[in-house]
């Protein structure tokens, strides 16, 4: 409903921008009616369909991201015998025969051990080794971890395909896909702070597009009538168009 209110508006606005620019360059009254109405339905179509895509994804994307977020820091937080005890029935639900082994689960078909390593810093080179020496012979190493330094990244490439890392986010996503995800008991560390974004949205606030389309569509009535109407135009447009800003942009007093 929101939507469509604000596309009622928006092309409500651009029928009479239209409306007085063709009067600035002389159309006929009925052609200008004619093309002001044809161009404002398109616009209000256009502006829909762009506003429900928009608003589908980012709200898909802000949640995606809150939400891995909380697990990593979850995770972060959490003792490395239970996150390789959930890791092992996750696996059970997918399919795999899992096996416990240390601070590690096994797969015997996959022929690997898998371990995990989450923290606030990136994982360095003492610990990929330490991990490295963990690995029983005949295994190929699996750590899902969250980043790794630039030292710890060269490392890796000597060890070739025998130790393979996945991230935190390809983690995530796995867990997603089978949905296995509990966000309810994940966590959420960050710090509670005002973005700049956040600011901006502050000063234009949506409810003051209605201040600024009544003081436009005024200017762009005037310009019907006064014997310069550039100015009323020009400044039409723009206390319009701050409008448009507000209306579809401006942050939302609840």
């Amino acid at each position: 409903m929101k939507v469509l209110f604000d596309g009622l508006v928006c092309s409500f606005v651009a029928f009479m921008l239209l409306l007085a620019i063709f009067n600035y360059y002389n159309f006929k009254l009925t052609n200008a009616l004619v093309l002001s109405v044809i161009i404002s339905v398109i616009f209000f179509a256009l502006l829909v369909t762009i506003k429900n895509k928009k608003r589908k994804k980012e709200l898909t994307n802000v949640k995606d991201k809150k939400n891995l977020k909380k697990f990593t820091d979850y995770l972060r937080c959490s003792p490395q015998e239970k996150i390789v005890t959930d890791l092992y029935y996750q696996l059970k639900k997918v399919g795999y025969m899992p096996t416990k082994e240390g601070f590690g689960v096994i797969l015997p078909q996959k022929n690997i051990v898998i371990y995990t390593l989450f923290k606030f810093l990136p994982i360095n080179q003492d610990q990929l080794i330490e991990i490295k020496n963990l690995t029983p012979a005949g295994l190929k190493t699996v750590l899902i971890c969250t980043d790794l330094t630039e030292d710890a990244t060269i490392l890796l490439k000597s060890f070739q395909q025998d130790f393979i890392i996945v991230s935190h986010v390809k983690y995530y996503k796995f867990l997603k896909e089978y949905d296995l995800l509990n966000p309810e008991n994940y966590l959420d560390l960050s710090p509670k702070k005002v973005k700049l974004k956040t600011l901006i949205k502050g000063c234009f606030n949506r409810k003051k597009s209605r201040h600024f389309f009544y003081i436009g569509l005024i200017m762009l009535v005037f310009s019907f009538f006064v014997f310069y109407p550039k100015y009323y135009l020009i400044m039409g447009t723009l206390f319009c168009g701050i409008g448009f800003v507000c209306l579809l942009y401006g942050k939302t007093n609840n």
